[in-house]
């Protein structure tokens, strides 16, 4: 009987998928916390065994849990807009296809050439960190329609969103048609 190994894209978006969801996630505990310490809210955590995720924050009012959790998601998204950012400059800057030679000798200089990154790293860390960016828009909108969180911060999520996957995308697109032109 014959097996299938995973493909190597697929492994490779598992392998990068890793850090953004630890720094997501790490923000928004983070963020949390240094809320409820510099607001000096009182708060309490409660487990339920038949929630989801088993965890419940419960504060003295609603407002003072709509402010926690929307500057949270805040700081969350702030993150994820850091990741993909990040992620787009190596693109832009630092991808084999554009890189100038002035780069390449400063970075050889200062033995630095392994910033410079295979194509194939580089589209897929774009690919998480924009997936992760939705992943953020997701978690504000369930909040929103909950009414835990401001609506300007879903507007601002969205808006950031949808620029930097056009941004992707028009890389992307680009970089397909440089080769195209290349190889005709």
């Amino acid at each position: 009987m014959l097996t299938q190994s995973p493909s190597k894209t697929l492994i490779k978006l598992v392998d990068l998928a890793v850090v953004p969801a630890a720094v997501l996630v790490f923000t928004k505990i983070i963020s949390i916390l240094l809320l409820n310490a510099v607001l000096g809210l009182s708060w309490d955590v409660k487990t339920f065994s038949d929630a989801f995720f088993g965890v419940k924050l419960s504060y003295s009012s609603v407002d003072e849990l709509t402010l926690v959790i929307s500057y949270s998601n805040l700081f969350m998204l702030f993150a994820a807009i850091t990741g993909a950012v990040l992620t787009l400059l190596k693109l832009f800057y630092l991808h084999p296809t554009h890189i100038k030679p002035s780069v390449v000798l400063k970075l050889a200089k200062s033995d630095k050439l392994h910033y410079i990154q295979s194509t194939f790293h580089l589209y897929h860390e774009a690919i998480v960190w924009c997936v992760f960016l939705i992943v953020a828009d997701v978690i504000i909108l369930i909040n929103y329609v909950q009414n835990l969180t401001y609506n300007w911060i879903l507007g601002f999520s969205m808006i950031c969103t949808l620029f930097l996957v056009f941004i992707l995308v028009r890389t992307i697109d680009r970089d397909l048609s440089i080769k195209n032109i290349k190889y005709k």
